[in-house]
């Protein structure tokens, strides 16, 4: 992928296809996703990871067609090996592993075969059930900036319902974002 970070090693971007043979670049449009991870399938298929807004994507995209298809997304559970969404291929298959966690949602191993997704582990347990109760859900923030630049934030409210001091956690944007992990 091609993008712009000030971290070595935290690029998230535009998908970039170079044939070496000829120097042709191809840039296939991946609508709003922020391109993190590739990872050759075939010949003709690349497994695509990456961000978009508050949602973790993984995707497929064929090279003959410049077909992509989602196969799995999600705004509530963000899948990570690090900061940004990363499957694991199955061998022998078109299924791939993801780990998942969210604000209230303990890690979790997911495999993901076309449609179905079934959950392999599951690191959820009474203490980890005793901890998201007490918690209120994270909900997803948007609001322009006075350039009119949309930015995008996590509102956690705190216990209870009387205000409570505001807490503002800065940090870089838009794809090297906060995303939502289990507290």
């Amino acid at each position: 992928s091609e993008g712009a970070t000030s971290d070595r090693g935290m690029v998230a971007g535009a998908l970039r296809i170079v044939d070496v043979a000829s120097g042709r670049v191809q840039r296939p449009d991946t609508p709003g996703i922020d391109i993190s991870y590739t990872h050759w399938l075939d010949v003709d298929r690349l497994l695509l990871a990456g961000v978009r807004s508050f949602e973790s994507v993984v995707a497929e995209y064929r090279i003959a067609t410049g077909q992509l298809d989602e196969r799995w997304k999600s705004e509530t559970l963000h899948a990570h090996l690090g900061r940004y969404p990363q499957p694991v291929p199955v061998p022998g298959s078109d299924s791939f592993l993801l780990s998942v966690t969210g604000h209230l949602q303990p890690m979790q191993v997911l495999r993901i075969d076309g449609a179905r997704v079934n959950k392999l582990l599951d690191f959820r347990h009474r203490g980890t059930d005793r901890l998201a109760r007490k918690l209120r859900p994270v909900e997803p923030y948007r609001w322009q900036a006075p350039d009119g630049r949309e930015i995008h934030g996590w509102l956690m409210r705190g216990p209870g319902r009387k205000p409570a001091p505001l807490v503002l956690d800065v940090h870089g944007g838009p794809v090297w974002r906060h995303a939502q992990f289990f507290l």
